[in-house]
């Protein structure tokens, strides 16, 4: 029984704002963003925008953005990969990408969709959760 439980709670997770496929890649649906434009300002209001994030692309675990505004960008994946929890018990993992104009960030991803992805620049931040 209780294994049937576990199995319960993991395809509830899985058909919720993160799917995956059987070879490792999976997709992170969020639907809603906010921004912090300078890290001594404050964030933007949440605003409505679908975002879909395909994390392992291929070979090389890149990751894919389709973009609200209709636009894909790649972020190329430069490992330093991570699993750790914040202060407030909230589990992500990090990893150390490069977008397409050679700036180099973080991509942060949450176990929980509600608080869900997170861009880190040097001087910006932007997240992406899906609306519960």
């Amino acid at each position: 029984m209780k294994s049937i439980l576990i199995l319960l709670a993991l395809v509830t997770l899985t058909e919720g704002a993160i799917s995956q496929s059987e070879n490792g890649q999976f997709r992170v649906d969020c639907d809603l963003v906010a921004i912090l434009p300078r890290l001594d300002s404050e964030w933007s209001e949440w605003f409505d925008a679908s975002n879909t994030f395909v994390i392992n692309s291929n070979d090389n675990n890149d990751i894919v953005h389709y973009r609200g505004d209709g636009e894909t960008v790649v972020y190329r994946n430069l490992g330093g990969l991570e699993t750790l929890t914040t202060p407030s018990g909230d589990r992500y993992q990090i990893l150390h990408i490069l977008d397409e104009d050679g700036n180099l960030m973080d991509f942060q991803l949450f176990e929980d969709p509600s608080i869900g992805v997170k861009l880190i620049m040097e001087d910006m931040l932007i997240q992406f959760s899906k609306n519960q």
